[in-house]
């Protein structure tokens, strides 16, 4: 499959500057890695650096990252909630059953 049809996936996603994104355009993969890498961007972004490790970027990749992503999503909402500190719990309003 090409490219195109990874574009909005989230695993094609990394946080970037407007400026550094104008830049970069639609540029083949190795120019915008080192404009990533010469702005400085994977020292600021973890997920800008762990995109940078990749030799290409294949819509195989994007999939990949994707799915990576997803799990570490999920993942993260299956761990219980922590208790409320002392601060939380005295500005938290009881919900009212509405009866």
């Amino acid at each position: 499959q090409n490219h195109r049809e990874c574009l909005d996936l989230l695993g094609n996603g990394i946080p970037l500057s407007r400026d550094l994104d104008k830049r970069v355009g639609n540029k083949d993969f190795p120019l915008k890695k080192a404009a990533y890498e010469q702005a400085g961007a994977d020292r600021y972004f973890i997920s800008v650096a762990d995109v940078c490790r990749y030799p290409s970027w294949t819509p195989a990749d994007i999939r990949a990252r994707t799915a990576m992503i997803a799990q570490l999503l999920i993942d993260c909402w299956k761990q219980e909630p922590l208790p409320p500190t002392p601060d939380d719990a005295k500005n938290e309003t009881p919900i009212s059953s509405g009866t």
